[in-house]
């Protein structure tokens, strides 16, 4: 379970309907607790953070409105975090946390005019950062099962540091990827259950509801499930899938029946209209943001295969780790037969990421020093804009005139000092997508694709991190 900070969460009914039906799970773990009167004293953790960075060369339309390109755009955050795991026994934990976010909006660029005004002031954001249970089954040293319900952070590839995880951070239709500066793990609302047999095979099973920024529609639950064996410390294979939107909270936002999502006609047959005139009709077939995620993935530390403990003494412990991660986002093709320009989901090839990464030795001065490439043959650019702004399962096609990079990179490095203070900074040209908070006309305004779009253009980030 990751303790990095994440993004912050938008409410509204569905999700809060969501976290009333994992309260009645929570509700459930309770009654396998002791019913002996005891006091619970909490077990507190947080943390304090900055991230200032800066986007050398890039692309958007939200900060320079003329030409779209960004030169030299400060990014500026603080976030600030409070945990508190109470151990209601020996089974059963539950952990409640809240965090802050103080951010300086990316987009000020040159509109400097009362009307947007709100850029020039840091926007504070509160949200959750716990909210869950976690009861164990069997013997405590290897529960026979485990149950986590409510709101947790999961990361279930230890190794990635900014792209991967691709099971619960990507969307189907449209293939988007979202990543997030040293946060690389999702956010889940929901339940897992799962266990580790033999020590060396784990298996998850996920039922989680879509709460993700931009991700729309929100509240489908997917069904999930993860595996992996591993060879301790020389290698892992893990792979999954995701039911994708399995269980839709609303069919007409889940697969909306439009001209622009309609992309095949079959039974057509011809009828009498109520003036007597010949007329074909048929079944319309719609494109859905709901399918089938797929992902495997491999990881092979160098290290446990090197037969001299002097030489595995020179490296530290993350030092020289290769691993790699794939995924399908979305197995089914659809082939538009109504109009053959409009075919965005025809080829499985162009929606197949794929990341490689590796630890490069870094002799015990850094904690990880690390490199990742990914390439991701899609036509269009990582964007929510159409399935944002106008809930069609579409890719984005705004702004196509800025060819975007398909081979992506990033270099992480991290410093522990001590206990409590760490050093973190990142160079790439990823899927970074900025947060503003412009006022336009009185709505809020979002970047909504990278802001790395093209080849050549790159961010740096750096972060101080303070844990107590």
């Amino acid at each position: 379970m990751s303790v990095a900070m994440k993004e912050p969460l938008r409410m509204n009914t569905t999700i809060t309907l969501s976290i009333a039906i994992a309260g009645v799970f929570l509700c459930n773990f309770v009654s396998f607790a002791e019913e002996e009167k005891r006091t619970f004293v909490p077990e507190l953790n947080g943390y304090a953070s900055v991230e200032t960075g800066e986007i050398m060369k890039g692309y958007s339309w939200m900060y320079n409105s003329s030409t779209g390109e960004v030169d030299h755009g400060w990014v500026q955050r603080a976030f600030i975090g409070l945990c508190a795991d109470v151990a209601v026994n020996d089974r059963f934990r539950i952990l409640v946390g809240a965090e802050g976010m103080l951010n300086f909006s990316f987009n000020l660029g040159n509109r400097l005019n009362d009307q947007y005004l709100e850029t020039q002031r840091p926007l504070l954001k509160f949200s959750i950062w716990h909210g869950e249970g976690v009861y164990s089954f069997g013997d405590l040293e290897r529960p026979l099962l485990q149950v986590e319900a409510g709101f947790f952070p999961y990361k279930y590839n230890a190794e990635a540091r900014n792209f991967g995880e691709y099971l619960f951070r990507t969307g189907c239709y449209p293939g988007i990827i979202i990543n997030r500066f040293d946060r690389a793990y999702a956010d889940l609302l929901g339940v897992r259950v799962g266990n580790t047999i033999g020590g060396r095979f784990n298996h998850h099973l996920f039922l989680t509801s879509e709460i993700t920024d931009f991700l729309f529609p929100p509240g489908d639950f997917s069904l999930s499930y993860i595996a992996d064996f591993s060879l301790p410390g020389i290698l892992t294979v893990g792979g999954g899938t995701s039911l994708y939107r399995l269980l839709s909270i609303n069919k007409r936002i889940t697969t909306p029946k439009d001209r622009e999502t309609a992309y095949s006609i079959t039974n057509v047959r011809t009828i009498t209209d109520d003036f007597g005139n010949p007329a074909e009709i048929g079944d319309t077939s719609y494109l859905s943001f709901s399918g089938i995620k797929l992902m495997g993935r491999l990881s092979f530390d160098i290290k446990g295969v090197v037969p001299l403990d002097f030489i595995r003494k020179l490296f530290g412990e993350e030092d020289l780790k290769l691993y790699c991660e794939t995924a399908v986002l979305g197995v089914k093709n659809y082939s538009n037969t109504i109009d053959t320009s409009k075919n965005y989901y025809d080829e499985l090839r162009k929606r197949v990421p794929v990341t490689v990464g590796f630890n490069v030795p870094a002799f015990r001065c850094l904690e990880v020093l690390n490199i990742e490439v990914e390439y991701y043959d899609s036509d269009y650019p990582n964007g929510f804009r159409r399935s944002f702004k106008d809930q069609f399962p579409l890719p984005d096609l705004e702004n196509s005139q800025a060819v975007h990079e398909k081979l992506k990179w990033s270099v992480y490095a991290k410093r522990t000092i001590g206990s409590h203070f760490s050093l973190i900074g990142q160079v790439a040209n990823d899927h970074f997508i900025p947060t503003s908070h412009t006022l336009i006309m009185g709505k809020g305004s979002q970047d909504l694709q990278d802001v790395t779009l093209r080849h050549g253009d790159w961010w740096w980030a750096t972060k101080m991190v303070v844990h107590f």
